[in-house]
C-alpha cells in the first residue's frame, strides 16, 4: 500500500443541488489518500417537508387527504405534490403512501 505522503492531489466536484433533497455525503471508499482514480457517488436524503402537499408549510392530515383524493382520481397533484405524496418515492401515489403520511402527522 502507497503511504498517504506520496499520495496524488485530488478534486471532488461541487455537490449537485438536488431539489427536495439534501447533500448527506459522498460514497465510493475513502478519499482522504488517494493514490488512484476512483468514483465517488453523491448521496442525497429527502427533505421530509417534502410531505408537504397542499404547500402551506406543514405537514397534517390535509396533505395526507389531498393524496388521498388524488388515488381515488377525485383531484389532480401538479409534479411538486405528486413528488411529496409519494413517500416511498417509486414513482407511484397509492393509498399507503396516503396512510403513510397520516401516520408521520400522528406520530409527531
Amino acid at each position: 500500500m502507497v503511504p498517504c505522503s506520496r499520495a496524488k492531489a485530488y478534486f471532488i466536484a461541487e455537490v449537485p443541488a438536488r431539489e427536495y433533497y439534501s447533500f448527506s455525503g459522498w460514497a465510493g471508499g475513502d478519499y482522504t489518500c488517494v493514490t488512484e482514480d476512483m468514483v465517488l457517488v453523491a448521496q442525497y436524503s429527502l427533505n421530509m417537508i417534502i410531505r408537504d402537499v397542499n404547500y402551506n408549510g406543514a405537514v397534517e392530515i390535509a396533505d395526507a387527504a389531498l393524496a388521498l383524493r388524488a388515488v381515488m382520481g377525485l383531484s389532480q397533484l401538479d409534479y411538486e405534490q405528486q413528488l411529496a405524496a409519494d413517500l416511498n418515492s417509486d414513482g407511484n401515489v397509492l393509498a399507503s403512501d396516503a396512510a403513510g403520511i397520516l401516520r408521520l402527522v400522528l406520530n409527531k
